[in-house]
C-alpha cells in the first residue's frame, strides 16, 4: 500500500521522490522513443524533472522542523496522490503533443495540492514556505509548456 502523506515534511519527500521517479522514467522511456524531437523533449523534461527533485530537497533540508511538521492530511485524504506511480506511463509512445500535455497535467496536480496547502496553513512560516513551493510548482509548469512549444519548432 502506498504512503499517504500527511505532514509538510512527508508532503516533501512525496513530491521529492515523484520527480526522482519521473525524471528517471522519462530518461527510461527517451531510449524507446522512435522520433528524434519526441527524444529530445523527454530527455529535456527529465533534466528539469532532476533540477525540481533537488530544489525540493534543498527547501526541505532549509525548512524549520515547526513548518515541516505542519498537518495537511484533509487534501491527502481525498486525493490519491502517494497512490500515482509515473512509471505507469509510456511516453515511448507519445507525440510532443501528448508528452507535454501529460507531465502539464502532473504538473497541475501538484499545482493544485500546494495551493490547497498554502490556503488552509494557519501559520505565517507555513503560508510563506508553501507560497513558495507553490511559486516553484507553477513556475515548473510554464516551463514545461514553454519548452515544448520550442521543441515543436525545430
Amino acid at each position: 500500500m502506498a504512503m499517504i502523506p500527511k505532514t509538510l515534511d512527508e508532503v516533501l519527500s512525496y513530491t521529492h521522490a515523484f520527480h526522482e521517479r519521473l525524471a528517471y522514467h522519462l530518461l527510461q522511456c527517451q531510449g524507446r522513443q522512435p522520433s528524434e524531437r519526441e527524444q529530445m523533449l523527454l530527455l529535456h523534461l527529465a533534466q528539469q524533472e532532476k533540477k525540481l527533485a533537488s530544489t525540493i530537497a534543498k527547501l526541505q533540508g532549509a525548512a524549520h522542523q515547526g513548518v515541516l511538521g505542519t498537518w495537511y492530511y484533509e487534501y491527502t485524504d481525498r486525493h490519491p496522490i502517494a497512490a500515482f506511480q509515473p512509471d505507469s506511463i509510456d511516453f515511448s509512445d507519445m507525440d510532443c503533443d501528448a508528452i507535454s500535455a501529460t507531465i502539464a497535467e502532473l504538473h497541475d496536480q501538484l499545482v493544485d495540492l500546494y495551493r490547497h496547502m498554502h490556503d488552509r496553513s494557519e501559520s505565517n512560516s507555513a503560508k510563506e514556505f508553501t507560497a513558495e513551493l507553490l511559486d516553484i510548482q507553477c513556475s515548473q509548469a510554464k516551463l514545461v509548456s514553454f519548452d515544448s512549444g520550442r521543441v515543436q519548432e525545430i
